[in-house]
């Protein structure tokens, strides 16, 4: 017999899938990409909180989503691949022509001209998104891959980099191959949930060098919500709304500042800035820091929260 809250789920799986897409074209969409528990659907929540955009939810999900089957996990194309089997799909996503109850597990919105589009699955063809998805905007989220490592293990989720990466001869030969040894040796969750983050942001910078994204850092977010949400809002080219901040103060995505003299302690849900460094033994860490080191990203994060670069300009990726 279903009980009350299955129904109330089901109905609003229902909900999402009621809707009038009047925006035909990929400019239409916005691009929200990072790796899974990065914030990214907090993100997303920000920005829609007057429930302006049609929400697609990780839409190159390939077992939620059956047009995006053929998708590897972390798939990994060349910008000039014309390859219908994956341009098809990616093609009707960024225009809004997939109805699915998964990606519209969270949309509200019935008559709709924009999409926001949040996925933690195509940092690795990032490039191949840009290139034949330009005129739509991508906001790039990072995290401090430690932060993210607290949170995968909390749910005991695993990122499986040996298969999900060595799986791809294309990505070898194009990027990973000098780090064949790393991957191939990934053993532990530390390793493998590291070593995905290095890989899929390593890839993902590399494409975007000298692209117009709006890099975005979890940490400074924190730090500055009024500037950085504003920062975001003027990318998009919509006025700065503080209303925005409602929606960071929503019971899920609550935000809370304390001072300490001249330091803040800042939280989200529960989770402190630096709050990961109470769960990564040090061994851990300094794992995490050999691997950022190896693949050249030890320039973003080393082993304090916040991240050691305002911006990626020194990665090739225009400030914007």
């Amino acid at each position: 017999m279903p009980t009350i809250e299955g129904l109330v789920h089901r109905l609003n799986l229902l909900r999402g899938q009621i809707y009038i897409d009047l925006g035909g074209h990929h400019r239409d969409s916005v691009l929200i990409c990072g790796m899974q528990r990065s914030g990214t659907t907090w993100c997303a929540d920000v920005i829609n909180h007057n429930n302006d955009f049609r929400t697609i939810y990780e839409p190159f999900h390939n077992q939620r989503v059956p047009q995006a089957a053929r998708f590897a996990t972390w798939q990994y194309l060349r910008p000039d691949d014309d390859d219908s089997e994956f341009l098809e799909p990616a093609t009707a996503i960024f225009e809004g022509r997939i109805r699915n109850w998964w990606i519209s597990a969270r949309n509200k919105r019935i008559v709709v001209r924009r999409r926001l589009v949040k996925d933690v699955r195509c940092l690795m063809m990032a490039g191949w998104i840009r290139a034949h998805f330009p005129e739509m905007p991508v906001i790039l989220l990072l995290r401090h891959p430690c932060a993210v490592l607290h949170s995968m293990r909390r749910l005991h989720w695993r990122s499986n980099t040996t298969d999900n990466i060595l799986s791809q001869p294309r990505l070898m030969a194009d990027h990973l191959e000098p780090f064949r040894g790393e991957i191939e040796a990934a053993a532990d969750a530390v390793d493998d949930n590291i070593i995905a983050w290095c890989a899929n942001h390593y890839v993902a910078i590399r494409q975007l060098a000298g692209q117009r994204v709006c890099v975005v850092f979890y940490e400074h977010i924190l730090r500055d919500p009024h500037g950085e949400v504003a920062r975001i809002f003027a990318f998009l080219g919509r006025p700065f709304d503080k209303c925005a901040f409602a929606r960071m103060m929503a019971p899920s995505n609550r935000i809370r500042v304390s001072r300490f003299g001249d330091s803040r302690a800042l939280m989200i849900g529960g989770d402190t800035l630096g709050g990961w460094r109470e769960h990564v033994a040090p061994a851990q860490l300094e794992r995490a820091l050999e691997l950022l080191a190896r693949f050249g990203l030890d320039e973003i994060y080393g082993p304090d929260p916040m991240p050691r670069v305002a911006n990626l300009s020194g990665f090739g990726i225009p400030v914007v």
